[in-house]
Protein backbone atom coordinates (compact mmCIF):
# COMPACT_ATOMS: atom_id res chain seq x y z
CA UNK A 1 0.00 0.00 0.00
CA UNK A 2 1.14 3.46 -0.76
CA UNK A 3 -0.33 6.80 0.96
CA UNK A 4 0.62 10.32 -0.53
CA UNK A 5 0.79 13.50 1.77
CA UNK A 6 -0.16 16.38 -0.24
CA UNK A 7 2.41 18.21 2.20
CA UNK A 8 2.48 22.45 2.31
CA UNK A 9 -1.12 22.23 1.91
CA UNK A 10 -1.66 25.21 4.13
CA UNK A 11 0.29 27.27 1.41
CA UNK A 12 -2.60 26.96 -0.66
CA UNK A 13 -6.15 28.44 -0.86
CA UNK A 14 -8.85 25.23 0.42
CA UNK A 15 -10.07 25.62 -3.17
CA UNK A 16 -6.92 25.44 -4.56
CA UNK A 17 -5.85 22.19 -2.43
CA UNK A 18 -9.06 20.02 -3.34
CA UNK A 19 -7.90 20.95 -6.84
CA UNK A 20 -4.63 19.50 -7.01
CA UNK A 21 -5.83 16.80 -4.51
CA UNK A 22 -8.66 15.84 -7.84
CA UNK A 23 -6.03 16.30 -9.84
CA UNK A 24 -3.68 13.50 -7.94
CA UNK A 25 -6.43 10.87 -7.80
CA UNK A 26 -7.75 11.50 -11.96
CA UNK A 27 -3.71 10.97 -12.53
CA UNK A 28 -4.15 7.77 -10.62
CA UNK A 29 -4.12 4.25 -12.73
CA UNK A 30 -6.60 1.54 -12.41
CA UNK A 31 -3.76 -0.84 -11.52
CA UNK A 32 -2.87 1.62 -8.77
CA UNK A 33 -4.72 -0.05 -6.24
CA UNK A 34 -3.90 0.51 -2.82
CA UNK A 35 -2.70 4.13 -3.60
CA UNK A 36 -4.30 6.49 -1.39
CA UNK A 37 -3.62 10.31 -1.85
CA UNK A 38 -4.53 12.99 0.83
CA UNK A 39 -3.61 16.77 1.69
CA UNK A 40 -1.53 17.68 4.49
CA UNK A 41 0.11 20.13 6.98
CA UNK A 42 2.04 19.43 9.90
CA UNK A 43 2.42 23.03 10.78
CA UNK A 44 -1.42 23.41 10.60
CA UNK A 45 -2.11 19.69 11.83
CA UNK A 46 -4.29 19.32 8.69
CA UNK A 47 -4.68 15.55 7.64
CA UNK A 48 -2.42 14.42 10.86
CA UNK A 49 -5.40 12.19 12.19
CA UNK A 50 -6.39 10.85 8.32
CA UNK A 51 -2.83 10.29 8.67
CA UNK A 52 -2.66 8.30 11.65
CA UNK A 53 -5.91 6.30 10.86
CA UNK A 54 -4.59 5.25 7.88
CA UNK A 55 -1.34 3.81 9.27
CA UNK A 56 -3.86 2.30 12.46
CA UNK A 57 -5.28 0.49 9.13
CA UNK A 58 -2.11 -1.29 7.92
CA UNK A 59 -0.55 -2.27 11.08
CA UNK A 60 -4.35 -3.91 12.13
CA UNK A 61 -4.09 -5.43 8.81
CA UNK A 62 -0.69 -6.66 8.56
CA UNK A 63 -1.46 -8.71 12.66
CA UNK A 64 -4.56 -9.81 11.05
CA UNK A 65 -1.83 -11.77 8.26
CA UNK A 66 1.11 -12.36 10.84
CA UNK A 67 1.76 -16.22 11.35
CA UNK A 68 1.01 -17.32 14.79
Amino acid sequence: PVHILLSKSDKLSRSAGQQSLSAWRRGLQPQDTGVTVQLFSSHHKNGVEETREKVLEWLKFRQKKAPV
